[in-house]
């Protein structure tokens, strides 16, 4: 069997009718996910990101941007408002190729691990609280072939059962991690938050973890 290698890290297209901008009011690059592709892509992973919200892109277009890509694997963020279109995401994943492993991670999942999995069936696993050394332990099981069982912080369904693990502790250096790979995202179409300049773009930073509102 060919080893996982290639990844996309997704935020979700919003859902037909919606209008609503759900990942950040700050309209900034998803900073769980550029910490995760920083990690992946550091461990060897070919890492691409794809924001379907800032792109604007439709439910077709979502579906012809991933089978253009052809990854191996498929990460998907998700808050607890943006889950259905989480979920509609992974279903068009597995349309294209069921064989695709699609991991849920996000504040929805990490609250909830257990419920996202049973109400979201092309799920297969959630990664629930920090995600970068678990995500990539998850990448890297994937890759050989090997079992998520034992990986903490992460749940996920077999034979119609779903099981969760242990939590894993938090993330003791955060100085430890690399630089967020913002260069994979489209930086031009971020919208500036405070809008002080028109000559230099925004680039979000944070000083520590935990929700700040």
């Amino acid at each position: 069997m060919k080893p996982r290698n290639k990844i996309i890290l997704v935020v979700p297209p919003v859902k037909p009718g919606g209008d609503r901008f759900l990942t950040s009011s700050v309209n900034a690059p998803h900073m769980g996910l550029a910490y995760l592709a920083a990690v992946l892509q550091q461990d060897g992973f070919t890492v691409e990101v794809l924001d379907a919200q800032i792109e604007k892109l439709s439910l077709r277009e979502f579906a012809r941007a991933v089978k253009k890509i052809n990854p191996e694997v498929v990460g998907i963020t998700a808050f607890t408002e943006q889950v259905e279109e989480a979920g509609l995401a992974g279903r068009i994943i597995k349309r294209i190729n069921p064989d695709i492993p699609v991991i849920v991670g996000g504040c929805h999942p990490t609250a909830l691990p257990e419920l996202t999995l049973k109400e979201f069936p092309d799920f297969d696993f959630a990664v629930f609280g920090e995600g970068e050394v678990t995500f990539l332990e998850a990448a890297r099981a994937l890759r050989e072939a090997g079992s998520l069982r034992g990986i903490l912080g992460v749940a996920g369904r077999k034979a119609g059962e779903i099981w969760v693990n242990s939590p894993r502790p938090f993330l003791p250096d955060l100085d430890a991690l690399p630089f967020p790979a913002f260069e994979l995202f489209p930086l031009k179409r971020y919208p500036a938050s405070y809008r002080l300049s028109k000559k230099y773009r925004e680039i979000p930073i944070q000083a520590s973890r935990g929700c700040p509102y």
